[in-house]
């Protein structure tokens, strides 16, 4: 409420900012043109006044008259003439006088024989110029009135005395006013309709971005799948409950639920029936919990509970007894009847933890071991957790070990099913450690990823592998070094610059780099990670997705994502020869991938029978054992030099300059 009425002070002080700026503009024009009708009065009543003075005086006073008294008979012919101008109130009065300012003529005769005190307006009329001047209303009483005052001239054409006509403004003002006013309406109803025109349409501007930034925080907060909380709001969830704990004492239990048996009915329905499934399941889930509770889903098939101010045990058991009990309920879908289950991992603050790290990998040890023990649900037990001190004391070692750049990298080759030519690479982390021997990436990256060690780790493979891309480059060898991303490194906005500054230090055309990602990597924030991809893509770094087939989402986030490439997860094309389901599988991503104009690599390729297959299916491109474990960048080369010997049959042979053109890309 308080952005909201924040938004609408803003759109009120727009209102009001811009109605004074239309108010004061027509203000300032109201006054220009009252200033020019009161000109245009001023200039019409000085050729009035000239024409009484030339036309109606002069020519009837002798001139002795305009040096003294106008004599009886001047004075009568002169009121005659002014009588129907008076009555008619074109004229207010006037008034004559000779050099020594006495008034020898007034339409008010009690005036004649006046001695006049100078003003400015008569001295400039007997030195032989029209003088004019404008007096305002005073009182009801009064009006405004216009003075023109006139020199009469004698033979000599030299000014012998002074005739002043007043002149009613208000008659004056009415006959040339009545265009300008027009003008002056027209002017100030454009004002008033631009106003209401901007108003309205900022007004609505104002309602589409309340609600654009309302969507934004909702697709920012949630799962687009199946509405629920997503990963990083659950994140802050737990945060925020750990912090009140630990200011007030309060209880928070920790729930990470793992749903039973869904790959295969994700496999045997398809990812559009899976994600359907998801969703009524979420629905279960929500209306299982407290409105105080939080529920999110965190990737894939598993989701996240958040109990907040728990009292006992007891509590949390009902809970993970009842969540149990409404996804066990059959789910009746596409006139099947479904039977998917579930496994729960329990942690507590502070019983077992007490940071937010700690609690989600205690609570994921928890869920293994009920997954093992198909007893529903599991809470946390040191003596359970096999790894927790292998994992404890590797997190504490890796910061030290990215350091020493004691995380290398191996390279797999991948090579064109049609020519065999050997295009690119995908670089592999390997953790030689200095007495467990090579740690394998499952190990160390999801420790990397917890401990906020995923960036500096990412940043240093990157480093590795553009450097020896350079070195091949420098060889002859155009390989397309392609490294994997994290979902962490996806939400870093920094990373394309980070990419970039790389490229440049080692003078890498960005389109010899490929980053792999996963749909999972993207689901997590899928916003703020097309963000990041867009940009990269811009830059011309290829971008492809990997493990595909194994997330939820694949056809609604495919078209959207900037990449170039898809890689079939190995498990549909390792079992492709022995499954018909697998081969489908593999078949179908192949022709939608190509619909999409996109390549395919299949991975896992370890057997010629698989790459024939392959071969005949359209695939672009194979990477596995059939061509080479993962090996260090100089038995990559030695193994480079061998290959084209080592062919198989089913390759078509190449010449020496095919050859030369593979190793170039």
């Amino acid at each position: 409420m308080r952005r909201l009425g924040s938004r609408f002070s803003l759109l009120a002080k727009f209102a009001s900012v811009s109605l004074l700026a239309i108010v004061a503009l027509g203000l300032v024009v109201g006054r220009s043109f009252q200033m020019t009708i009161q000109e245009q009065s001023q200039a019409r009543a000085t050729e009035s006044a000239a024409l009484i003075a030339r036309a109606g005086i002069q020519p009837r006073i002798p001139t002795d008259d305009l040096r003294n008294e106008f004599s009886d008979d001047a004075i009568r012919s002169t009121d005659q003439k002014l009588e129907s101008r008076i009555t008619q109130q074109q004229i207010e009065s006037v008034t004559v006088w000779n050099g020594d300012l006495d008034v020898i003529y007034s339409t008010d005769h009690d005036r004649i024989g006046e001695r006049t005190r100078s003003t400015s307006d008569l001295e400039r009329a007997l030195d032989g110029h029209v003088a004019t001047s404008m007096t305002e209303e005073d009182g009801k009483n009064s009006e405004s009135l216009i003075h023109v005052f006139m020199p009469l001239r004698d033979s000599s054409s030299s000014p012998v005395a002074v005739v002043e006509v007043e002149f009613p403004f208000q008659p004056a003002a009415v006959s040339f006013g009545g265009e300008q006013r027009t003008l002056f309406i027209m002017l100030f109803g454009g004002l008033a309709l631009i106003y209401a025109i901007m108003f309205f349409t900022v007004a609505r501007a104002s309602r589409t971005l309340r609600k654009q930034a309302s969507e934004t925080k909702h697709q920012a907060l949630h799962d687009p799948l199946t509405g629920l909380h997503n990963r990083s709001y659950f994140r802050e969830r737990v945060e925020q409950a750990v912090l009140h704990g630990k200011a007030g004492g309060e209880r928070t239990c920790l729930m990470l639920i793992d749903l039973d048996r869904f790959k295969e009915v994700n496999d045997t329905l398809g990812h559009h029936n899976g994600d359907q499934l998801l969703r009524q399941i979420g629905t279960r889930l929500k209306n299982e919990l407290r409105d105080s509770d939080t529920v999110a889903r965190l990737g894939g098939d598993e989701f996240g509970v958040l109990l907040r101010n728990v009292a006992d045990t007891t509590q949390v058991v009902r809970t993970a007894e009842r969540i149990l009990t409404c996804l066990k309920q059959p789910l009746f879908f596409m006139g099947l009847t479904l039977d998917v289950g579930a496994s729960i991992g329990i942690s507590l603050f502070p019983d077992h933890a007490r940071d937010v790290d700690a609690l989600l990998q205690r609570a994921d040890v928890a869920m293994y071991v009920a997954k093992e023990t198909h007893s529903g649900y599991e809470f946390y037990t040191a003596d359970r957790d096999q790894n927790s001190l292998r994992r404890l004391a590797l997190g504490s070692e890796l910061s030290k070990a990215i350091q020493n750049k004691e995380v290398i990298l191996y390279y797999q080759p991948k090579a064109d099913m049609h020519t065999g030519r050997v295009i690119g690479v995908e670089a592999l982390a390997r953790w030689k450690h200095a007495y467990r021997g090579i740690v394998p990436p499952d190990e160390f990256i999801p420790l990397a990823e917890q401990t906020q060690l995923i960036r500096p780790l990412t940043i240093n493979l990157l480093d590795e592998a553009i450097r020896q891309c350079a070195v091949w480059n420098k060889k002859g060898l155009n390989l397309k070094v392609a490294v994997n991303l994290s979902s962490r490194n996806l939400l870093d906005l920094t990373l394309p610059e980070e990419v970039a500054r790389l490229l440049n230090k080692w003078q890498v055309d960005p389109a010899l780099l490929e980053l792999e990602i996963t749909e999972s990597t993207i689901m997590s924030d899928a916003r703020r990670a097309l963000t990041v991809l867009s940009t990269l893509n811009s830059m011309g770094v290829g971008l492809a997705i990997d493990d595909f087939g194994t997330g939820f989402s694949s056809l609604s986030y495919l078209k959207r994502l900037p990449v170039k490439e898809i890689k079939m997860d190995k498990s549909f094309v390792m079992k492709m020869a022995m499954d018909e389901n697998d081969a489908a599988i593999v078949r179908s991503t192949i022709d939608l991938s190509h619909n999409l104009g996109l390549r395919v690599v299949a991975e896992g390729v370890e057997t010629e029978a698989i790459w024939n297959q392959l071969t005949k299916l359209g695939c672009d491109l194979a990477q596995g054992y059939y061509l080479n474990r993962p090996v260090p960048p100089e038995d990559l080369e030695a193994w480079l030099r061998d290959w084209q010997n080592k062919m198989t049959p089913s390759v078509p042979p190449m010449d020496s300059e095919d050859w030369e053109r593979s190793l170039l890309g």
